[in-house]
């Protein structure tokens, strides 16, 4: 069980705003990463990682008992959100996700995000 404000620390360990030893196993959780069925997104170390040909948006998202979370941020603005939701968005996750990209970057451009759970 986790609350948001430890995701909030968690965000801002992943943004390089808190400083640990752990700071370059972050990183490198990003590093690494494979072509989806979305384009403009990566998978990376358990995160996606969406571009818009100006901006990466590095997120992750969840679901469980009919609530949703988002939890994103990009790292050259270096703006993150974290996005609790208690209503489960059909196709799953598609509201949460708009919610935080746009919560980060409001310009960003849309992106099919359902594509990733095969409901495109």
């Amino acid at each position: 069980r986790s609350t948001a404000h430890d995701l909030a620390l968690l965000l801002k360990a992943f943004m390089g705003f808190s400083h640990s030893r752990l700071d370059g196993a972050l990183a490198r959780l990003v590093e690494t990463r494979a072509p989806t069925s979305l384009a403009g997104t990566q998978a990376a170390m358990g995160w996606f990682v969406t571009s818009d040909g100006g901006e990466e948006i590095v997120w992750k998202s969840g679901l469980s008992n009919g609530f949703s979370t988002f939890m994103g941020y990009a790292p050259r603005l270096r703006r993150g959100a974290v996005v609790l939701c208690n209503f489960l968005w059909r196709p799953i996750d598609s509201g949460t996700i708009t919610i935080g990209v746009k919560a980060i970057k409001p310009d960003f451009t849309d992106v099919n995000f359902n594509a990733l759970y095969g409901q495109g």
